[in-house]
């Protein structure tokens, strides 16, 4: 199957919230979908948004933002929130596409860390690491932490924790 892996617009709104609605069919999804159209509606500069398409429908979606450390310090990293494939091709490689997609486009902008806060059995697939995950402290109180997790991308360790807050619609308790 062609798989086409690109900037969804602003067009694509309704067929994103579909997406959402469709791969989290209980009330996550509601949630889940306001996050990643108020993403791409309102933060198109501190976001990083792809869609994955087949015959031009939206099957995947995976959205990056920026993390912002409460103190100056030398190490760019980014969140992977939220990620949805449809149903019907969960399982077939669009989410391992789509995270994959990212990774390298986030080490092609010098990004060096990426953390998630999902299943680890998935994550951990693509080198994400619960011990890592120590290192970036939370907004928030996790309720699962065994969910929050890190890659490296570069060789630019962290000399000290990086404490930070989200872009604003991460910045919301209920989804910690």
């Amino acid at each position: 199957m062609n798989y086409l892996i690109k900037e969804p617009s602003q067009d694509n709104v309704l067929e994103l919230n579909e997406l959402y609605l469709n791969a989290f069919p209980d009330n996550e999804g509601e949630a889940v979908s306001r996050l990643a159209i108020d993403f791409l509606i309102n933060y198109p500069e501190d976001s990083i948004s792809m869609a994955c398409f087949v015959d031009k429908k939206i099957i995947g979606h995976i959205t990056f933002s920026q993390m912002i450390s409460e103190k100056p310090i030398d190490h760019k990293a980014f969140i992977l929130a939220p990620l949805a494939v449809s149903q019907e091709f969960q399982g077939k490689g669009v989410g391992t596409k789509l995270v994959n997609e990212g990774l390298n486009y986030l080490i092609k902008n010098e990004v060096d860390t990426v953390c998630v806060y999902g299943d680890p059995n998935f994550y951990s697939r693509f080198g994400f690491e619960k011990s890592k995950g120590k290192d970036f402290v939370p907004p928030y109180k996790l309720t699962m932490p065994a969910g929050w997790q890190a890659k490296s991308l570069s060789d630019n360790r962290l000399k000290e924790q990086f404490r930070f807050s989200c872009i604003e619609p991460l910045m919301n308790e209920n989804l910690w």
